[in-house]
């Protein structure tokens, strides 16, 4: 089971006492990837960030592979970033472990010091401070609770913004 799906688990058995039935991760993908593929748009000034950023892009997601490219491809975001999208699957450790940030910095052949990671979780936060990198916490996707920029920052986010524009200043 995938850290986040563990993670999940780990959540559920803390607060119901049991764990998740067999099969929970497949079913949940089975139920939601329908909405995906419909509904799924991408963050406002997202692109217009990674096409006026002067230097190297990458994505570097918990999402496997496949489920990330496809994400990538609906929201038209896939062509401005391959071939750097980084899927934990290359990795030993997911987030919160740096090994995925400190892959994609390998493959972009960055220091870790000069890299800038934007992130909207918690251990996705907490991966790239323990790859020495700078972490910007991100709270505008429609995920975000009121307060996830708390979490982001208790996590230990350089600073949070709330949109892409924020950014691009």
């Amino acid at each position: 089971m995938p850290d986040f799906y563990a993670e999940l688990d780990r959540d559920h058995w803390l607060k119901f006492g049991r764990a998740f039935p067999a099969g929970f991760d497949a079913e949940l993908v089975r139920r939601v990837w329908p909405r995906i593929e419909a509904e799924l748009q991408p963050i406002s000034g997202a692109s217009e960030l990674a096409t006026r950023f002067q230097g190297l892009t990458a994505v570097a997601s918990s999402a496997p592979s496949d489920r990330l490219t496809r994400k990538l491809e609906i929201t038209g975001l896939k062509s401005l970033f391959e071939p750097r999208i980084y899927s934990s699957q290359a990795v030993q450790k997911g987030k919160p472990a740096p090994d995925l940030f400190l892959h994609a910095a390998a493959e972009l052949t960055a220091a870790p010091t000069n890299c800038v990671v934007i992130e909207d979780s918690e251990n996705g936060v907490r991966a790239g401070r323990a790859a020495g990198m700078t972490v910007i916490g991100f709270t505008g996707g429609q995920h975000a609770d009121p307060k996830l920029g708390d979490r982001l920052e208790s996590a230990g986010a350089h600073c949070v913004v709330s949109s892409h524009a924020e950014l691009l200043g």
